[in-house]
C-alpha cells in the first residue's frame, strides 16, 4: 500500500544534512553511492574516444594494402581488426546501457529527489507562504531531470569528445603534421571565440528564461488550484497576470535563441573555410604523391567525423547552457538556510503531563508590529481550552508558536518544563494532534489520508479510527470504499467529509495534545453533535486547545482565553466569563444572533419580501 512506501521513506531514507548546500557538495554527495557508475562512464569514454580514431586508421591500412596487393591473408588481419573493435565497442555500449541508464540513473534521480524534498520540507512554514508550491514542484522536477543530463553532458560529451580530438590529432599528425595542426587550430580558435564572445551571452539569457519559465510554471499550477474562481468569475479572457508571464517567457526564449543562432552561424561558415584550406592541401598533396590512398580517406574521415562532433559539442555546450541555468534555478531552494531548525544537542520530547507554557513570549511576523508582547499564560495538564475572539487577534499565532511553526522572537514556550527549542521538531508534532478548520487532503486513497495519523497502523486500526470520527459510512457507501482516491486537497468529498477524515486521522495518531481549528465547522448539525461526543472521547486525559466560533463548541471546555490584539484579556469558565461581561459577552450574543438568522433565514427572506411589496403598493 502507499502508506507503508511513504514509511519507508522516512525509515529507511538517506540522512540529509540540514545545512545550506553548495553545488559541489550537493553532487558530491549526491554521486557518492555511484563511484563505480561514474568510473565505469569514464572507462566507456575513453574506449569510444580511441575507438573513433582508430577504427580510420585501420581502415587506411586497410586501404593501403589493398592499393598494392589482392593477398587474402595480407587483408584479412586489418579486417578482423575493424570487425573485433566493432564488436568490443558495441558490447561495452551495451553494457553501459546496462550499468549506467538502467542500473545508475534511475537510483541516481531518487537519490536527487530525496535529498532535495528532505532539504525543503524542513523549511520554516513561512517558506511555503513566500513560494508558490508548483513553483516549488517544477524545480525539483528540473533537478531531478537536469543532473543526470548534466553528468551525461560531461563525461559521456564533453571529456570523451575532447580525449578523441586529442587522439585523432596525434593520430592525424603521423601521417602529416600540416593536417593535424590545421585541424588543432581550428579547435581552438572557434573553442575560445565560442567561449569568450558567445558562451556568457546564452548563458545570461538562458539562466533568465529558466527563472521565468519556473515561475510562469508555478503560476499555471496557482491557476488550476483557483480553477473554480476562475470559471465563477469568467475571468480566463481577462487573466492579465499569466498572459504577462508567459510574454516574459516568450521574450527571454527569444533572447536565447538569437545567442544560439549566432554561435551557429560563426560555427558554420568558420567550418566551411577551414574545410576549404583543407580539400585544397589535401589535393594537391593526394596529387604529388605525399599521401597515399589511405591517408587521403584517413584525413577525410576525421574531417568528417569531427565536423560532426565539434557540431555536437556545440550543440551540447549550448544544452549544458540550459540545463546548468534550470539547475542553477532549481538549487535555490537548497542554498537558503532553514529559518528553524534543531538544536545539535535536541532531544526527543516526552510528553508526561502535557502542561503548556507561554514565558515572556515576544513574537511578530516579518514586516509587522509585535503581536505577542510579555505573553505569559499556563495551561495546565489535561485542561480542555478554549480560544475565541475576532480574526486577528492572535488566536491562530498562538497555536502556530506551540507547534513552533514560527519561533518566539524573545521568551520561550514550554511543555511540561521543556523549551521546545531544545527538542526536536518532529517529537514535538508526534505529540501533537492537529485538526485544521480547513483540512487539506492528499491525492491518495481515504485509507492512505487516514493512515498519515499513524504510518505503520494495520487497517482495522484505521476502520476503527474511521467508525470513532463517524466517516466509515460514508466511506463504505462510496465505490472502492477505503481504496477511493478523493482527489487533489480531498476535492472529491464535501467540506464534512475531509472534516471527517481529517478527524479520523487524530483519532489514529492518539497525540497526548490536541489542538482543534474548529473541527465541527463545515458539519451539518446532526452530525456535529455526534462529533462532538466522539471529541469529547478523544480529549479525555489530554491537554486540549480549540480555536472556537461556535457557542455549541465552547460547552465542552474547561476554560476560555478571550483574545483582542494579542492580548488575552479574559480568562475563565463560560460560566463566569458570561457573568463578567466585556468581549466574550459580545462574540456570544453576535454568535448567537448568527445561529438565530440562519435557523429562521427562509421566515425572514419572506417577512423582507413582503415588505418591500407592500411599500411599493
Amino acid at each position: 500500500m502507499n502508506y507503508s512506501a511513504i514509511s519507508m521513506w522516512h525509515n529507511k531514507g538517506e540522512a540529509v544534512s540540514m545545512e545550506p548546500f553548495t553545488h559541489h557538495k550537493f553532487i558530491r554527495d549526491c554521486l557518492a553511492p555511484y563511484k563505480l557508475g561514474i568510473s565505469f562512464m569514464f572507462l566507456v569514454a575513453v574506449i569510444w574516444a580511441a575507438h573513433v580514431s582508430f577504427t580510420p586508421y585501420i581502415v587506411k591500412i586497410l586501404l593501403d594494402r589493398a592499393a598494392f596487393s589482392r593477398n587474402f591473408e595480407s587483408l584479412l588481419l586489418p579486417a578482423m581488426g575493424l570487425l573485433v573493435t566493432q564488436f568490443f565497442m558495441w558490447t561495452m555500449i551495451r553494457l553501459y546501457d546496462y550499468f549506467v541508464s538502467y542500473k545508475m540513473i534511475p537510483n541516481l534521480r531518487r537519490s536527487l529527489a530525496q535529498k532535495s524534498i528532505s532539504y525543503i520540507e524542513a523549511h520554516s512554514y513561512s517558506f511555503f507562504q513566500n513560494h508558490l508550491s508548483g513553483s516549488i514542484a517544477g524545480r525539483l522536477d528540473d533537478l531531478t531531470r537536469v543532473v543526470p543530463d548534466l553528468i551525461y553532458i560531461v563525461i559521456d560529451k564533453f571529456f570523451s569528445h575532447l580525449l578523441a580530438l586529442v587522439i585523432a590529432i596525434s593520430v592525424l599528425w603521423l601521417i602529416s603534421p600540416f593536417f593535424a595542426l590545421a585541424l588543432g587550430v581550428w579547435v581552438v580558435v572557434f573553442g575560445l571565440v565560442h567561449y569568450y564572445f558567445f558562451s556568457p551571452s546564452i548563458i545570461e539569457a538562458c539562466e533568465k528564461w529558466n527563472y521565468t519559465e519556473a515561475e510562469t510554471k508555478g503560476s499555471y499550477n496557482d491557476f488550476f488550484t483557483n480553477i473554480l474562481s476562475i470559471k465563477l468569475f469568467s475571468s480566463f479572457k481577462k487573466e492579465v497576470y499569466l498572459q504577462k508571464l508567459m510574454a516574459n517567457v516568450v521574450k527571454e526564449e527569444q533572447k536565447f535563441k538569437k545567442a544560439v543562432l549566432l554561435s551557429y552561424i560563426f560555427y558554420g561558415y568558420s567550418f566551411f573555410i577551414y574545410q576549404t584550406i583543407c580539400f585544397y592541401f589535401l589535393l594537391k598533396s593526394y596529387s604529388d604523391g605525399s599521401l597515399t590512398s589511405g591517408d587521403f580517406a584517413f584525413v577525410i574521415m576525421i574531417n568528417i567525423q569531427f565536423a560532426d562532433y565539434i557540431w555536437q559539442l556545440t550543440n551540447d555546450t549550448l544544452r549544458f547552457a540550459q540545463y546548468q541555468g534550470a539547475y542553477k534555478q532549481a538549487f535555490l531552494y537548497l542554498t537558503v538556510p532553514h529559518e528553524i531548525k534543531d538544536k545539535p544537542e535536541a532531544s526527543d520530547l516526552s510528553v508526561q503531563k502535557g502542561m503548556i507554557e507561554f514565558n515572556d513570549v515576544w513574537f511578530k511576523y516579518e514586516n509587522s508590529d509585535f503581536i505577542f508582547k510579555r505573553k505569559t499564560v499556563k495551561i495546565f495538564s489535561g485542561q480542555k481550552v478554549g480560544l475565541v475572539g475576532y480574526s486577528g487577534a492572535g488566536k491562530s499565532t498562538f497555536v502556530n508558536l506551540i507547534l513552533r511553526l514560527f519561533d518566539a522572537h524573545k521568551g520561550g514556550v514550554l511543555i511540561d518544563g521543556n523549551d521546545i527549542r531544545d527538542v526536536t521538531q518532529e517529537s514535538l508534532r508526534n505529540a501533537i494532534g492537529f485538526i485544521p478548520q480547513d483540512p487539506t487532503l492528499f491525492h491518495r486513497t481515504i485509507l492512505d489520508n487516514i493512515s498519515y495519523g499513524k504510518l505503520n497502523a494495520a487497517k482495522e486500526e484505521i476502520i476503527e479510527a474511521a467508525k470513532k470520527a463517524y466517516a466509515h459510512d460514508f466511506i463504505m457507501q462510496l465505490p472502492d470504499g477505503y481504496d477511493t482516491v478523493i482527489g487533489e486537497r480531498g476535492i472529491k468529498l464535501s467540506g464534512g467529509q475531509r472534516q471527517r477524515l481529517a478527524i479520523a486521522r487524530v483519532f489514529l495518531k492518539n497525540a497526548p495534545i490536541l489542538i482543534l481549528d474548529e473541527p465541527t465547522s463545515q458539519l451539518d448539525s446532526i452530525t456535529e453533535h455526534l462529533i462532538q461526543n466522539a471529541l469529547y472521547e478523544l480529549m479525555k486525559g489530554k491537554t486540549t486547545l480549540v480555536i472556537a466560533h461556535r457557542l455549541s463548541t465552547l460547552t465542552f471546555m474547561d476554560r476560555i482565553l478571550v483574545f483582542n490584539k494579542g492580548k488575552i484579556i479574559q480568562d475563565g469558565t463560560h460560566a463566569n466569563l458570561v457573568e463578567e461581561g466585556g468581549l466574550y459577552q459580545e462574540l456570544l450574543s453576535k454568535c448567537v444572533l448568527n445561529q438565530s438568522i440562519l435557523q429562521h433565514k427562509a421566515p425572514l427572506e419572506n417577512f423582507e419580501r413582503n415588505t418591500i411589496k407592500y411599500s411599493g403598493g
